[in-house]
C-alpha cells in the first residue's frame, strides 16, 4: 500500500496539496481486505478505481476499469475477489464549493473558463495521448 497524496493506513505523503485530497494505491492478493473507515469530515468524498483485477466492496463485484463511490458517511470493506489479485486506487477529497459548469470534457466554476478549456483543445493546446494518432473530436455546441 502506498499513500500517494494525503494520510492513511498510518502513514502520510510528502506532497502538499492546496486542498484536501486522498490518493492511496492498494495491491491486494486474492481474497484479501482492507478497510476503508469512514473520515474524519462528514462530507469527505470517497471513489475507489479498480485499475485491474476485481473487488468486493458492500457485497458487490467491482471490476477492472469501473469505479465505485462510496457514501461520505460509510465505512466499508475492500476485498480483493477470490482467484485473482487486485489493484485499486482509492481517492478522496473535500466537495467542491459553489456551482459547477459542465461541457463535453470540461468542468469548471464558470462558463466563460469552460469555454476558455474548449477553445484551448480545439487549437491543440492539450497535445496529444502518447500512442494516439487523432484527437477525439468534440460534440457540437
Amino acid at each position: 500500500m502506498r499513500v500517494v497524496l494525503g494520510e492513511g493506513f498510518g502513514a502520510r505523503s510528502p506532497v502538499v496539496t492546496p486542498a484536501p485530497l486522498s490518493m492511496f494505491d492498494l495491491r491486494l492478493p486474492s481474497g484479501a481486505a482492507v478497510p476503508l473507515p469512514a473520515p474524519r469530515h462528514a462530507d469527505y468524498q470517497r471513489a475507489v478505481y479498480v485499475v485491474s483485477g476485481a473487488v468486493e466492496i458492500k457485497g458487490k463485484l467491482v471490476e477492472a476499469r469501473h469505479l465505485a463511490v462510496i457514501a461520505p458517511t460509510e465505512s466499508v470493506g475492500v476485498t480483493a475477489a477470490r482467484g485473482a489479485a487486485a489493484h485499486v486506487i482509492v481517492l478522496g477529497s473535500a466537495p467542491v464549493l459553489g456551482p459547477r459548469h459542465n461541457a463535453r470534457y470540461f468542468s469548471a466554476s464558470s462558463k466563460a473558463r469552460v469555454d476558455e478549456m474548449h477553445e484551448q483543445y480545439v487549437a491543440g493546446a492539450f497535445g496529444t495521448v502518447p500512442g494516439e494518432s487523432r484527437a477525439r473530436p468534440l460534440t457540437p455546441r
